[in-house]
């Protein structure tokens, strides 16, 4: 199979869709999902086979993360992905993007 990319997913209402989405994905590995509902971070973590944490710097800071998932609020995705991008991971967001273009362009440039 190769080299998996190894996820984690921040934010767990629509990010539980995607979370359980990546279990299921060749070649991707779920390592770790976080939420500030640290029952809802650990039911989804029982759920789906993976570590679980409710301090985002903690997924920041992991080496077995590749790609970070944000899925959180409108008008956080992009300082939560540029937090990412400046950790050394990937990131993605949920759309919109974000609701401001401001934040928006500064996730490109970080990238």
């Amino acid at each position: 199979m190769g080299d998996l990319v190894r996820f984690g997913i921040l934010g767990l209402g629509m990010g539980s869709v995607r979370a359980e989405t990546t279990t299921k994905t060749a070649g991707a590995k779920l390592a770790c999902v976080c939420s500030l509902d640290e029952a809802q971070a650990q039911e989804w973590a029982g759920k789906l086979d993976c570590d679980w944490t409710t301090r985002y710097e903690e997924m920041l800071g992991r080496k077995d993360i590749d790609v970070i998932g944000v899925l959180t609020s409108s008008g956080t995705h992009c300082d939560y992905a540029i937090q990412a991008l400046q950790a050394g991971k990937h990131a993605f967001t949920t759309k919109p993007m974000d609701i401001r273009l401001e934040k928006v362009d500064a996730a490109i440039q970080a990238a």
